[in-house]
């Protein structure tokens, strides 16, 4: 898989959840804050600052032609 779009990816996702995290934090939504947290953070370690393996799935809709 190409390395610039796993970057692009792992960007995205975290853009995307650090925003909406801050997001709940400001309109004090505890549940949703906490719970943005714990899909982010791997074993109480946040990814970026561990040796922490990313998974990638190929594009599933590839194999549409199998249904």
């Amino acid at each position: 898989m190409n390395t610039n779009f796993l970057e692009f990816a792992l960007s995205s996702m975290r853009v995307t959840y650090m925003n909406r995290l801050q997001h709940h934090v400001n309109n004090n939504n505890i549940g949703n804050s906490d719970a943005i947290f714990n899909e982010f953070i791997v074993n109480n370690v946040d990814p970026e600052e561990s040796e922490y393996q990313w998974m990638f799935l190929e594009d599933l809709n590839d194999l549409s032609h199998l249904f």
